[in-house]
């Protein structure tokens, strides 16, 4: 789009009418004002480029040697002006030549007047602006693919992408290479705590002030949730190593203020260096992390070097971590179900949905090794959504099949429950699954439902708008008074397996148990018994008025196929 002041550097050895040709456009537009410098030499022209940017450069264009030139102007203004090429009019293919050296149009010099070439100059201007657009765009889209969004630190790909390359120079110059790993100290409970906006500031305070401990050949990258990895560039002395993390733990220990409030965080770091841990880039982030696993035992902020001596299990852990990363797309998770018996009138009622992980090389993996480490790493997000969607959709299979009165029970970890996106996430899976709510059981721990008491109430109280059933498992283990469990909208109270397994002969257990089912009547709630393998509990529970009970007495926890065939034989 033609401006109202237009200026133009006019590129060509012969001597033309420049002021006339202003003038002639002037008189083309009112309120148009032209200015065009004639130049003839390429130095004055970059020179002129330097000192100011015109809107449009015109260059004659009529031999080889001009071409060239053009390319040297093409080069030096790169897509920061316009080029319109003037060519002869038997030459017409030079000026197509152009156009692929840079310029964006030409007109021929025997067919040049003032209405042509302000065409040109207004379609130069348009594709100049067009192709800015688009060069953006992609810019933008580069930046997504290599950039955290919250921090706009690298992220692990493009970290990944630059280790490589800082490995290959310091093998080349013979230097010393240190991969740091550090996450914050109990971010998860922090998050928890303040809520995710909060922890997302906290988290680009953070990143801020990694950034300030580093030189601008070195990498900091968001590598998860809180965790971030450096690519210590350069090195001639393990003591660089040491100042740089002891910088790094002292700047993330400074109090961060939110909302006029100081809060304060602390972090541990582990570290590997090239060559004398491995030349191999993902193996040199493994031992960091490693080693960073053996800081967080030492202190809240400390920092400690990888040895080949550091534990098996730190090792297993970090192992299974990355493993655990890849389960759901490997489809090596399943959902199984252990029945839920009403005892009382003698009839299957429900199921319990439970994770089981298939690992390729391990073998079954127990869920009381790999949940706590989802649950650290902020993996239970994403597979306590896959759980739940298989669960209710499952569910919903069996209603239509004809088993219409069943109902499901999902567990919610803790970091689940305090997840803001919980609510939508139960909404859409039941939306999806089309399982009416009453037949979806939601399942909290005592002592998760304690941690805020008034949080827990204002999240279990949206829950029940849906009409969505609500269970207090292990019960019993928490600390939970009276006052607040009244206060609770659920429906059920599940007695923990550690009291059932005593009874009938520890008078301890048998009177917690017959005082928890009393509680649970008086109440006017459901009381669920885990846990049950014997006969002698099983009578004992329904002696005393328990409702329900599940455990391997009945059956253990059993694939889908296998609960289809246990509800036939049943129903």
């Amino acid at each position: 789009m033609i401006k109202n002041r237009l200026n133009i550097i006019w590129f060509t050895e012969e001597q033309e009418q420049a002021a006339q040709m202003a003038a002639d456009l002037e008189s083309l537009k009112p309120g148009l004002s032209v200015n065009i410098v004639h130049l003839h030499e390429t130095e004055k022209l970059l020179q002129q480029l330097e000192e100011s940017l015109p809107e449009a450069i015109l260059v004659n264009v009529d031999s080889a040697s001009g071409m060239g030139k053009l390319r040297t102007i093409s080069q030096v203004v790169e897509s920061a002006v316009p080029i319109v090429v003037i060519s002869p009019t038997e030459e017409e293919n030079i000026a197509l030549t152009a156009l692929q050296f840079g310029a964006q149009d030409y007109v021929l010099k025997e067919q040049i007047a003032a209405d042509s070439l302000l065409r040109s100059l207004r379609h130069a201007q348009e594709i100049h602006q067009l192709n800015g657009k688009l060069q953006k765009k992609s810019s933008q889209q580069q930046h997504l693919l290599f950039y955290d969004q919250l921090t706009d630190l690298p992220n692990r790909q493009l970290f990944f992408d630059r280790l490589f390359q800082a490995l290959a120079s310091a093998k080349r110059s013979g230097t010393l290479l240190a991969i740091m790993y550090l996450d914050i100290n109990n971010f998860k409970l922090i998050n928890d705590a303040i809520g995710h906006r909060a922890g997302d500031m906290i988290l680009k305070n953070v990143a801020s002030r990694l950034q300030c401990c580093i030189r601008e050949s070195d990498t900091v990258a968001r590598m998860g949730s809180d965790e971030f990895a450096f690519i210590i560039n350069d090195i001639s002395d393990e003591k660089d190593i040491i100042r740089i993390a002891q910088k790094v733990l002292s700047n993330v220990a400074q109090p961060i203020i939110l909302s006029g409030n100081k809060d304060s965080v602390s972090a541990c770091l582990g570290i590997s260096v090239f060559p004398a841990d491995a030349d191999d880039a993902e193996i040199l982030v493994r031992n960091a992390e490693l080693a960073h696993q053996r800081a967080k035992l030492n202190a809240a902020n400390s920092f400690q070097f990888f040895n080949s001596g550091l534990d098996k299990k730190a090792v297993e852990r970090i192992e299974l971590e990355q493993d655990l990363r890849f389960a759901l797309t490997n489809d090596e998770l399943e959902v199984y179900y252990q029945p839920q018996f009403d005892i009382q009138q003698n009839r299957l009622i429900a199921f319990e949905a439970l994770l089981r992980w298939w690992h390729p090389r391990r073998g079954a993996i127990s869920p009381s090794v790999f949940i706590p480490i989802a649950e650290e790493s902020g993996l239970i997000i994403e597979i306590g959504k896959y759980v739940l969607q298989a669960a209710c959709n499952r569910m919903q299979h069996w209603h239509e099949e004809g088993f219409a009165d069943l109902c499901i029970a999902v567990n919610l970890s803790p970091r689940q429950f305090r997840d803001e996106s919980l609510h939508d996430l139960i909404q859409n899976v039941l939306q999806k699954s089309q399982l009416p709510a009453r037949y979806l059981e939601l399942e909290i721990t005592e002592s998760n439902a304690m941690d805020n008491i008034d949080n827990t109430i204002n999240i279990l109280s949206r829950f029940r708008e849906m009409d969505v059933r609500l269970s207090l498992d292990d019960f019993g283990t928490g600390y939970s008074s009276l006052s607040y469990l009244r206060r609770l909208p659920i429906d059920t109270l599940k007695i923990d397996r550690s009291f059932i397994h005593g009874i009938p002969e520890n008078n301890q257990d048998c009177s917690i148990t017959t005082a928890i089912i009393a509680l649970a009547k008086i109440m006017e709630l459901q009381v669920v018994a885990e846990g049950v393998e014997r006969r002698e509990q099983l009578e004992f529970l329904k002696q005393h008025g328990c409702d329900i009970v599940q455990g391997f007495y009945f059956s253990k926890p059993v694939s889908a196929r296998a609960a289809e065939k246990l509800i036939r034989q049943q129903l």
